[in-house]
């Protein structure tokens, strides 16, 4: 259990990290930044992250429901020896 409960902290800790990523790729992409000009945001068509921490949740919920699967197979396995 203890290893599935840091897997979750290693996964979640992985997507907050990813969401502040996508904040501060909005601060260099927004309207009034000067990395961008008003063409260049255009023709790459940047916009805003409406939930940069919510992006990829589903991807999330699959890898922590994996783990979980995964020690479940581990404790069966070990309970179906003794």
């Amino acid at each position: 259990m203890l290893a599935v409960g840091f897997g979750y902290y290693v996964l979640i800790d992985l997507q907050r990290y990813i969401g502040r990523t996508r904040m501060r790729l909005d601060d260099i992409e927004a309207e009034n930044s000067k990395f961008f000009s008003p063409e260049e945001r255009k023709i790459l068509k940047l916009k805003k992250y409406e939930h940069p921490y919510l992006r990829n949740l589903p991807t999330l919920i699959i890898l922590m429901g994996t783990a979980a699967f995964g020690a479940l197979l581990v404790g069966y396995a070990i309970f179906r020896s003794l």
